[in-house]
């Protein structure tokens, strides 16, 4: 009899496994692409969330930092993050905002953008990453077209349709052969 009882639970938590991972990648389906064009499911990301994305923008703009790093100790109550100015070696602050936490928590975590910079006037979300490169989407705070100086080992960079919004990759191996080239 128990022996039974066990088969049956074992059947019944496959068969729920099987459906949660259906509805898994049912929901996650439209950021996935089939061709692997992740400026498209940056233009995607950027259309559903921008008013989230604009708000973290605002908020980050008008810390007094140069550079600002967000990429780890995100908790509901709180956000750590890394902040310098003019080359000085930063310190980690706390944000307290419950909007800009709200906001940052969702992008970061429910979004998975692991990594939010802002570099000289640029805002960054990197989403997919690997040990060398990573992708994703980046605003112009004051305009310029992002380069090496606001996006580190920057291989590539895209305007949105969104104004201001850039999809941009970096690869640290293609950075260096280009390097290597101009040498």
């Amino acid at each position: 009899m128990r022996k039974r009882i066990v088969a049956v639970a074992v059947v019944i938590l496959v068969i729920l496994s099987f459906i949660a991972f259906i509805i898994y990648v049912k929901c996650d389906s439209p950021n996935l692409d089939p061709e692997g064009n992740y400026k498209i499911i940056a233009e995607r990301e950027l259309e559903k969330n921008k008013e989230k994305f604009l708000s973290i923008v605002f908020y980050l703009q008008d810390l007094p930092y140069d550079s600002i790093l967000i990429n780890e100790g995100i908790g509901k109550n709180k956000l750590n993050f890394y902040g310098s100015n003019n080359g000085q070696i930063g310190s980690t602050f706390e944000i307290y905002d419950k909007n800009a936490l709200s906001d940052i928590y969702y992008i970061a975590i429910d979004c998975k953008y692991n990594v939010i910079d802002k570099e000289n006037n640029v805002i960054s979300f990197q989403r997919f990453s690997t040990l060398d490169a990573g992708k994703g989407i980046a605003y112009s705070i004051d305009g310029h077209i992002p380069d090496q100086n606001s996006i580190q080992f920057l291989t590539k960079i895209e305007q949105l349709s969104e104004e201001g919004w850039y999809y941009y990759e970096s690869d640290f191996n293609e950075w260096n052969n280009r390097q290597d080239l101009l040498s």
